[in-house]
């Protein structure tokens, strides 16, 4: 099963073994080998790793933040993630200057919309953006 996976890999191609294990981090985050994807990911200029996609328990679009050893950010979210829940894929994100992550999220199912979110730094969701703390567009 594919689960989240990110590598770290020196400047001439080589895996970095000081990050993950062995230049590999992988995060089960819906437990028990459940399918997860990573869509997109940037690196912050703290070394920190923030990623957006999907997993299935609860399934959801969901947006994490990796320390700079690709261990999960306790600080970030809950333990490290922020779910986006009743939504399909986070495919994308850009973190702005102010450090605030949007995420585009394409939502499935019989109304299928393309959905903006705006999480804070601490990795929890902005009230203030949006409308409903989001923006939606039908596709």
């Amino acid at each position: 099963m594919v689960r989240w996976i990110l590598r770290f890999t020196e400047p001439n191609g080589t895996l970095d073994t000081s990050f993950g294990l062995n230049g590999i981090i992988i995060h089960d985050l819906g437990g028990h080998g459940v399918l997860s994807e990573a869509y997109d990911l940037t690196l912050l200029d703290d070394g920190k790793i923030v990623v957006t996609g999907y997993t299935h328990l609860p399934f959801s679009a969901v947006i994490l933040q990796c320390l700079p050893d690709g261990t999960l950010d306790p600080a970030f979210g809950s333990q490290g993630v922020h779910h986006v829940l009743n939504e399909v894929e986070g495919t994308s994100l850009v973190v702005r200057p102010d450090g605030k992550i949007i995420s585009a999220i394409m939502g499935g199912g019989s109304n299928p919309a393309l959905t903006l979110v705006q999480v804070l730094p601490d990795g929890s969701r902005d009230l203030s953006f949006g409308v409903g703390h989001e923006w939606k567009k039908g596709l």
